[in-house]
């Protein structure tokens, strides 16, 4: 399959999973590294399943795979900690672009380590990422403290998750991508349960009383389903493209997020911050192209 259907699945995908996220995080107010614990735990799963589905059972995985798969889930690990923190501390609108300055890492590392060509009309893309990125945080209101602690949390997240396309390159190189997907989803879920459990066991309790009602236990499933969709078609579209190329694509992420708030969380959106989503299109589109 063509990298880029498998781009759009993992866009739509991480998407959904984010307005789905700001649902348990800000209205169940469950806590950021319980609720990643479970719902990744339960998207580890599905993995397992796709793993099933598309390969079969491995009677053997390379020492390789497993390095660059682990690795991938530790650093994701980390980056994702701060995102949930992130997201439980401000609305979507105002803190999940800073998350995209992972961009220009990536394309840094594209060029070093994997030897991709430099494109010079990367330069005027990642300047309207950018500036479209500080439109869409761009607000008459005042931040409060809150807010801007979510807003430091996001950008560390991103910092962070810029240097993970380096493990999750090596490994598509060298082994079946389903497999670097379910490694590092296993990691991932590992240090999210284990952190849970040692400091927050007491917010279990919390989770499970809503998860006793069906919608929000659907929910929590079908985040868990497009978690693992998201992941799997990201690695595949890495084994199919340039890191130039996959990347790029995912900074229409916050677009596509800001757009699904307004029609699902009902977060306002004013004129500059829509035109902002446009500016990080064109740009992603310069990149791409």
């Amino acid at each position: 399959m063509n990298w880029l259907y498998l781009g759009l699945i993992s866009l739509v995908a991480f998407s959904t999973i984010n307005i789905l996220d700001r649902k348990f995080l800000g209205e169940l107010k469950i806590h950021p590294v319980v609720f990643p614990a479970i719902a990744t735990t339960i998207g580890t799963v599905f993995t397992f399943i796709f793993t099933l589905i598309l390969v079969g059972l491995p009677d053997y995985i390379p020492a390789a795979v497993w390095k660059f798969g682990i690795i991938s889930g530790i650093i994701d690990f980390f980056s994702a900690s701060f995102f949930y923190y992130s997201l439980s501390k401000a609305p979507i609108s105002k803190v999940i672009a800073l998350d995209r300055i992972k961009i220009i890492t990536s394309l840094i590392i594209a060029v070093v380590l994997f030897n991709e060509q430099f494109q010079w009309l990367w330069l005027p893309g990642v300047l309207l990422i950018l500036l479209g990125n500080i439109l869409l945080v761009k607000t008459r209101e005042k931040w409060n403290k809150t807010w801007e602690t979510g807003a430091m949390f996001m950008f560390i997240a991103g910092i962070i998750g810029g240097f993970a396309i380096i493990p999750e390159k090596m490994g598509v190189q060298v082994g079946m991508p389903i497999l670097i997907a379910l490694l590092a989803s296993a990691t991932r879920s590992t240090g999210y349960l284990t952190t849970a459990l040692i400091f927050h066991r007491q917010h279990f309790a919390h989770f499970w009383q809503h998860l006793k009602k069906f919608k929000w236990g659907s929910t929590l499933i079908f985040r868990s389903f497009c978690s693992a969709s998201g992941w799997t078609a990201f690695y595949y579209a890495l084994a199919f493209g340039l890191i130039s190329k996959v990347t790029p694509l995912l900074q229409l992420r916050p677009v596509a997020s800001v757009v699904l708030a307004i029609f699902f969380l009902g977060e306002k959106e004013t004129k500059l911050r829509l035109f902002g989503t446009i500016i990080i299109t064109l740009g992603a589109l310069l990149i791409i192209l």
